[in-house]
């Protein structure tokens, strides 16, 4: 590894649970090499609950982030439970926003 190169902040992801709202909260780049682990996170959605996807610390998305949002999108249609995004910043809004995830999905400013 060069000394100098930024590879930007770690990947996380956080599950929180309260009653029958399910919290996941993503921290760093979600991309390709990220997304398997935010698939395993969401394997188990609230059955007739309420899932908040909250990426306000998310600081990049590539095209498989929004493939797994838009899933998950048309997966809580199906199997009949809420899900909404808490609205990021920056570049990922604007992805979500090119992408029109932001008019599929319900997005709110801050998870709750």
């Amino acid at each position: 590894m060069r000394e100098g190169l930024d590879l930007g902040e770690p990947f996380g992801i956080v599950v929180a649970r309260d009653g029958d709202v399910v919290t996941v909260a993503v921290t760093g780049e979600l991309d390709i090499d990220t997304v398997p682990k935010l698939e395993a996170a969401l394997e188990d959605p609230p059955a007739g609950g309420r899932l908040v996807l909250d990426l306000r610390s998310c600081t990049f998305m590539d095209s498989s982030g929004v493939r797994v949002l838009i899933s998950l999108d048309v997966r809580a249609r199906e199997q009949n439970f809420g899900f909404v995004i808490a609205r990021s910043s920056g570049p990922v809004q604007r992805l979500l926003d090119l992408c029109q995830v932001s008019s599929r999905v319900t997005t709110v400013d801050a998870p709750g």
